[in-house]
């Protein structure tokens, strides 16, 4: 996802071919987990944030669909004493799609 406040910070300080290269370092890392070398101090701490940026959404993203997969699961198993914890280390396995 790219966030309209760090984009318009980038546009402000710096160059078009540094944000071009900031774009696709985040496109990299998102796409293979990549990480970009870069010798400016400036473009690796604004990289750095970007890359947070990246894992935290990442990891709501992944967050969402257990919930989703432990939702469906409850209303499949009937079981709605069971909670989302119990749920993970009990019955959920990552390799089934379900």
């Amino acid at each position: 996802m790219l966030y309209a406040d760090w984009w318009g910070a980038l546009y402000e300080d710096y160059s078009n071919e540094e944000i071009g290269q900031l774009l696709k370092a985040a496109i990299d890392y998102f796409r293979t987990g990549e990480l970009a070398e870069f010798s400016d101090r400036s473009m690796k701490t604004a990289f750095k944030s970007i890359m947070n940026n990246i894992d935290l959404d990442r990891q709501r993203y992944e967050k969402s669909i257990l919930q989703k997969k432990f939702a469906a699961f409850k209303s499949k198993a009937q079981a709605p004493e069971i909670t989302f914890e119990q749920w993970l280390t009990e019955y959920y396995k990552p390799d089934n799609p379900e």
